[in-house]
């Protein structure tokens, strides 16, 4: 899902539903507070971004990566200045973290979390909009949410949540071609698929976005 970005920020913002925009703005009237952290300064919240990830993997049901796979990101932050970490806080606590990466003319966002306190107010949704006026500041056109359903053609039903919730900021659908995996190493590469085969099934559920 891409949201045009090359334009004005009130713009952008009258062009979300009605309902995000009220949300991000109850956020910034409640007192929370959103920025951007680069470079080096980026190393300082690692320990914070795992831990809103690991918090949003257990209540959404997903698998994490060795923290040291985040930790080489935070690293490449401090040369690369095309990797950015935006948040939200209320009351000098964080609450939402997202790591954007700027390229061509897209900003994107891979990866992110969030705690459940405070969540009234409505702090994932100033986050993302953070986000969306770092990458207008810096001329790109789109701001790329990553995957939502589409029809019986992408579909997955814990993805229903977060399908909401991205698609009310106004945008389109931008088709990729299918992925392929590359294998480097076949004996490691059949363990993982091995014991993805075996893992004990969870039930699993939507995840509403608030």
């Amino acid at each position: 899902w891409v949201v045009e970005i090359d334009k004005d920020p009130e713009e952008i913002l009258a062009d979300t539903h009605s309902k995000t925009r009220y949300r991000i703005r109850y956020a910034q009237k409640h007192g929370v507070e959103a920025g951007v952290v680069r470079g080096e300064d980026m190393r300082k919240y690692l320990d914070k971004f795992h831990e809103l990830m690991s918090t949003t993997a257990d209540r959404a049901l997903f698998s994490l990566h060795p923290k040291k796979y985040y930790q080489v990101i935070f690293e490449d932050a401090v040369t690369n200045p095309d990797i950015e970490l935006v948040f939200s806080k209320y009351e000098g606590k964080i609450l939402a973290m997202y790591i954007i990466l700027h390229y061509g003319d897209t900003t994107f966002y891979p990866l992110g979390g969030s705690s459940r306190e405070h969540k009234e107010l409505m702090p994932t949704y100033l986050t993302h909009w953070q986000a969306i006026l770092e990458g207008q500041k810096r001329g790109k056109k789109l701001y790329n949410f990553g995957t939502v359903n589409v029809g019986d053609k992408v579909y997955n039903k814990m993805w229903e949540g977060i399908t909401e919730f991205k698609t009310r900021f106004k945008g389109r659908i931008l088709p990729y071609s299918d992925s392929y995996d590359i294998v480097g190493q076949p004996f490691w590469y059949f363990l993982y698929n091995f014991r993805k085969k075996i893992r004990p099934p969870v039930h699993k559920k939507a995840i509403k976005v608030d």
